[in-house]
């Protein structure tokens, strides 16, 4: 993971990828336990910086993120 910011209300989240990968971005309101939710699935790979946007996610008090390469 690249890092996260605001912009305005939405979190936007960065990550390298490869090209030709596919990617599984999740998310989950704590650290410790409860189950990771897909933010968005099969991201495309580009060989650079992807920025994913979680709509809403500044309003939250904490928000965490993953990301997986998928087979």
């Amino acid at each position: 993971m690249l890092g996260g910011r605001k912009a305005g209300d939405d979190v936007q989240v960065a990550f390298a990828t490869t090209l030709g990968r596919k990617y599984r971005v999740e998310s989950r309101d704590t650290v410790e336990s409860g189950a990771w939710a897909t933010l968005r699935d099969g991201v495309e790979g580009t060989g650079g910086s992807v920025i994913i946007t979680d709509v809403g996610a500044a309003k939250l008090p904490k928000r965490f993120y993953r990301v997986a390469v998928l087979p």
